[in-house]
């Protein structure tokens, strides 16, 4: 959709959009999601399912992002521009689905109906879990719409070397996921798992092999982990060219960041190993897989229990997801001695 946007000449990008989109700017950290290409593709055209299935083909077929853009684009019944009047309805809007009414653009977009755009009805996705699908999983190297077909494992295979270490049981908890859940088509080429064992984690499983797993920790934020396989060819945005993917294991926790002594910023942060997310479900991931039921004392749990000793459940600045470098400062450290002389500091405290 990125290349589609970039490359239709019936369509006059503002500046900022198309360098937003050349650049991949909403695929870095802090990226404006209203820059995001479906949300973008779903402003400029008319949807139609049955072109956008013919989408997913011409990309399987296609070398490049690129080339499926042009193959899709010279088809005689491509996919047709929204009405011509869209500049002015588009010209107050903010990136914000929420922030539109019924019958305004929510209505010409059809993002209240259900369906492959529906937020609502039809597919069961609400809009966080539709951003998410859009703005995460699609941010992931393998998860995306143009990429070459290629023959990758049926089945979750052990990788080593990985940004975190894979546990041994993570394929058997795939599997069970899927021989056990109830399993719902959530995107064209995504299914989502849920157990009746873990009710707040979700396992969503893409055609070519992506994983990614979703739940809660001790403290109900959010932890990720996701499996990339190997051997999927993707486009590298660097060289244009297709490459084959090594494979990948990562698990990110929830973490408050101090930036300054009254305000944080939300990170997701890398553990080295499962066993360091901060508790919640992450607990009984192993105990699942592996048919015992049992739920694992973690070192994040262990952390969760520390920060509890120390006072966390009635000061959440001693919470264990607080990462701030300003605890242990004295604020009269940033005092200049001279504001103390008669007439600075201390004259105006008197």
């Amino acid at each position: 959709m990125r290349q589609i946007l970039l490359r239709d000449r019936r369509i006059n990008l503002p500046e900022n959009i198309r360098d937003s989109l050349d650049n991949f700017k909403d695929l870095q950290r802090g990226g404006d999601k209203s820059m995001d290409p479906l949300t973008l593709f779903t402003k400029y055209y008319k949807r139609d399912n049955a072109k956008l299935d013919n989408l997913d083909e011409i990309s399987r077929e296609s070398k490049d992002a690129i080339d499926a853009a042009d193959n899709f684009l010279v088809k005689d019944d491509t996919i047709e521009l929204l009405d011509d009047d869209l500049g002015k309805k588009l010209k107050d809007y903010d990136g914000d689905p929420d922030a539109m009414a019924q019958g305004g653009i929510a209505g010409q977009l059809h993002l209240n109906e259900g369906g492959r755009v529906g937020l609502k009805k039809g597919g069961g996705m609400d809009r966080r879990t539709f951003l998410k699908l859009m703005g995460g999983l699609a941010s992931l190297p393998v998860v995306g719409k143009f990429f070459k077909g290629a023959k990758v494992a049926s089945k979750v295979v052990p990788l080593k070397n990985t940004t975190t270490t894979m546990p041994a049981w993570f394929p058997d908890l795939v599997d069970k996921f899927v021989a056990k859940g109830v399993g719902k088509k959530v995107d064209q080429d995504i299914m989502e798992y849920t157990v009746k064992e873990l009710p707040d984690v979700k396992l969503l499983k893409q055609d070519n092999g992506a994983i990614r797993v979703e739940g809660k920790n001790a403290y109900s934020e959010e932890y990720l982990i996701d499996y990339e396989p190997p051997g999927v060819e993707i486009v590298d945005f660097d060289t244009g060219k297709t490459v084959k993917t090594k494979g990948d294991f990562v698990a990110t926790d929830t973490e408050y960041r101090m930036i300054s002594p009254e305000d944080y910023d939300i990170d997701e942060v890398n553990v080295n190993d499962i066993d360091e997310l901060l508790g919640g479900s992450s607990n009984q991931l192993e105990g699942f897989a592996k048919g015992t039921g049992k739920t694992k004392n973690t070192i994040g749990q262990r952390r969760i229990d520390e920060a509890s000793a120390r006072g966390a459940d009635k000061d959440e600045s001693l919470r264990a997801d607080i990462n701030d470098p300003y605890g242990d400062i004295d604020p009269t450290d940033f005092v200049e001695p001279e504001d103390f002389a008669k007439g600075g500091l201390a004259g105006q405290l008197l």
